[in-house]
């Protein structure tokens, strides 16, 4: 059980070990907020931080998606702190629901921010004492498991022993050896911290000689694992660039400002090497002064350099702005010819890659090539202009409707996924060396979406998500470009997408990044531990494929002007099917009423989602040892469908926002109930294409009643269902 030890965190000689080492973590490089966003990330947790614990303040260090209200200056008060549950227990410490413990419901973070679990592991200072905490929180309860709590310890290794002061910075001279220097000594100690570093380190003497690469600064300029780079001047010539692409001369690297005595703090470059894929970086760099002295007129004997790599969050940043440019032409009321041009652009611009093609299927002959966008610097391309099912790699991707990843255009050998291999040379021969290609569809393949890079790429698994997302768009677009109304239609959809693309697709894609870099990272990282971050960005590539599902069928339903499906449905048959297969607790009570067999006129399936969508919803607002009641009956005109439940209910000022996209009512987002805040959109978008009413009022004395209204008798001819 947690318990916080006064005497433990007021110990003299702990304290005083606490303020020197907060003051001594101050003047390291070492990037303590991105390890405990890594913490939080790595096991799926809500909140991450690095801390020292004092007697009464808590240090925070490094901290991760912590409350505002904490983070406004450096140190926050011990009343918000579980790091003093670690220090006072010197080991690992973890509630797996504070809720459930009488002595932590009561806690301020649990009471005000609704934290309902932690786990933390000890940082402990070079004198073996506990100085603070690495720890995660969620807002859910958690059973934590021996491997997060391994992940967390790794970290650990990585931040400490913490330095407590002058002591620490040369080892004790009563361990030299005859001949031995202080570097000596630290040589092993400094090879085992950079070679456990994630990002690239660098560091020159001032003559601009380059003495210093851990592993990643190897990796990222393709050297052996031994071998260490020569010159400064050689080293970034022509290889380094500002974030507008203009390269960046040697006086101006981080590197050399700091040889001249000048820090350098978060600078982004872009490093471009042959044969090599584009990265970003944010780098830091520092003076190194002889004694280790920070005097200003002391002139630097050297320099260091931290590059860390942000490639796959800028790439996600760009795509974000490549989703609203892609949106944007398309829904442009006043189109123009080269609006796939356009398209292929923005994709191609947020990629950074060479070149970009959509092809559309002609219903009557091959695959065509519609439009392309290539670099300025990219020689033509001397592809062929129609593609057969199943010829190059457009074709392929046509005939399978799967995605396609070519990584390397001209190899001579190995498999050939897209045919004979000949269509993908005229590519290799234009300087192309990655391909990836993806269907545009909408029930069905209406195209392909496929982009060229001039460099060899991996991020095979990102790339195909982000891709995917922008050619769903394409097909819906496709699907009814032929529609006089579809620009009015789509403009009213404006104002939901870009809530869908700021947080429903932006929330899963920032998971899948964060899980590639941690693969790319850690190239020798255990089996075991590959297999559950690929299981990850799996189960969130679901997640985005499900929302973008459910909001293009939406869309569909809300500007398809074909329509439905009209057939006799027996709603008592339909209500018992529904019934039977809705998934709910056991001790959530499911009880039909039904008054005769009511029919109407409608399309089965979509009815039958009508009814799926309020039960599901109905037994997920249901509190334990809840009732879901659900009464059919029919009237003279209308029959009539309501789903009662007890739940917490709807407020009054949120029952009229409840069928709007994506929202989701307090109390559901309080008891972080699962869902995308579609679903009674969708229900009542396909209700009102049957000319029918839903309407959401209170189920006294708590919970919700939805009830649907629906003709039993044909609407008049030539009636179009009400758009609102």
């Amino acid at each position: 059980m947690p318990t916080e030890d006064r005497a433990v965190l007021a110990r003299p000689r702990r304290t005083a070990a606490v303020e020197r080492g907060t003051r001594v973590l101050a003047t390291l490089a070492m990037p303590l907020d991105a390890i405990a966003r890594v913490a939080a990330q790595w096991v799926e947790a809500t909140m991450g931080t690095v801390t020292l614990v004092g007697a009464e303040h808590e240090h925070l260090a490094g901290v991760y998606n912590l409350p505002a209200e904490l983070v406004r200056g450096s140190d926050a008060p011990l009343s918000w702190s579980v790091c003093k549950y670690v220090v006072s227990a010197d080991h690992p410490v973890f509630s797996e629901d504070m809720t459930a413990d009488p002595d932590l419901r009561g806690h301020r973070l649990a009471r005000d921010h609704g934290v309902r679990a932690f786990l933390g592991v000890p940082l402990r200072g070079t004198d073996d004492q506990p100085l603070g905490a690495l720890s995660v929180m969620d807002t859910r309860p958690r059973s934590w498991t021996d491997a997060e709590l391994s992940v967390l310890l790794r970290l650990s290794q990585i931040i400490g022993p913490l330095p407590t002061g002058q002591a620490d910075r040369a080892p004790s001279r009563s361990y030299r050896t005859e001949g031995e220097s202080d570097l000596d000594l630290w040589e092993p100690f400094l090879a085992a911290l950079l070679d456990s570093l994630d990002p690239a380190v660098l560091g020159c003497l001032s003559n601009g000689a380059v003495v210093l690469s851990n592993p990643a600064a190897r990796r990222l300029l393709g050297d052996p694992p031994g071998a260490v780079p020569t010159r400064l001047a050689d080293l970034v010539k022509g290889a380094l660039f500002r974030s507008d692409g203009t390269p960046l001369r040697v006086r101006e690297t981080a590197l050399w400002r700091a040889l001249h005595g000048e820090p350098v703090h978060d600078r982004e470059v872009v490093v471009r090497l042959p044969e090599r894929a584009e990265r970003t970086f944010v780098v830091k760099a520092r003076p190194v002064r002889a004694g280790g002295r920070a005097g200003a007129d002391d002139p630097p004997v050297g320099a260091v350099v931290a590059m860390h790599d942000v490639t796959a969050v800028r790439r996600a940043e760009r795509f974000y702005t490549c989703a609203m440019e892609v949106f944007h032409a398309l829904t442009d009321p006043e189109p123009t010819a080269d609006r796939g041009v356009t398209v292929l652009t923005s994709v191609r611009t947020a990629l950074r890659w060479a070149h970009a093609e959509l092809w559309l299927a002609d219903q009557t002959g091959p695959l065509r090539l519609a439009a392309q966008s290539s670099a300025p610097h990219l020689p033509s391309v001397a592809g062929p202009g129609t593609a057969a099912r199943g010829e190059g790699i457009s074709g392929t991707v046509w005939a399978t409707g799967e995605p396609l990843w070519v990584p390397d255009l001209s190899a001579p050998h190995g498999p050939r996924p897209d045919g004979d291999g000949a269509p993908r040379r005229a590519y290799a021969a234009a300087g192309l060396r990655t391909a990836i290609a993806v269907p545009v569809r909408d029930r069905e393949s209406v195209g392909v979406l496929a982009c060229f890079s001039a460099a060899p790429e991996t991020d095979e698994v990102l790339l195909t998500a982000l891709l995917e997302g922008i050619a769903a768009q394409l097909g819906r677009f496709l699907a009814h470009s032929e529609q006089d109304h579809l620009a009015e239609e789509l403009s009213q959809s404006r104002q939901a997408f870009l809530g869908l693309a700021g947080h429903e697709i932006r929330t899963p894609l920032t998971s899948i990044i964060s899980y590639t870099d941690m693969l790319r990272a850690d190239p020798g990282a255990p089996p075991e531990l590959v297999n559950q971050i690929i299981e990850i960005i799996g189960r969130n590539a679901t997640t985005l494929h499900d929302v973008i599902t459910r909001l293009l069928d939406l869309v569909d339903l809300q500007t398809s002007t074909e329509p439905m499906t009209r057939e006799q449905v027996d709603l008592a048959d339909l209500l018992h099917q529904a019934a039977a297969e809705v998934a709910r607790p056991a001790d959530v009570e499911l009880s039909l009423e039904i008054d005769a067999r009511p029919v109407v006129l409608g399309d089965a399936a979509r009815l039958r989602q009508v009814v799926d969508n309020l039960l599901t919803n109905a037994v997920k607002h249901s509190p334990h040892g809840g009732l879901v009641h659900v009464c059919l009956c029919a009237g003279p005109d209308t029959v009539r469908l309501a789903v009662a439940d007890n739940g917490a209910g709807i407020p009054a000022d949120e029952r009229g926002k409840v069928f709007d996209y994506f929202f989701r009512t307090t109390a559901t987002r309080h008891h972080q109930v699962p869902g995308t805040g579609l679903g009674l959109a969708t229900t009542r978008a396909i209700v009102i294409r049957h000319h029918g009413t839903i309407a959401i009022t209170p189920n006294l004395p708590t919970g919700t009643t939805v009830t649907v209204h629906l003709p039993n008798r044909p609407a008049p001819a030539g009636t179009r269902a009400a758009s609102g």
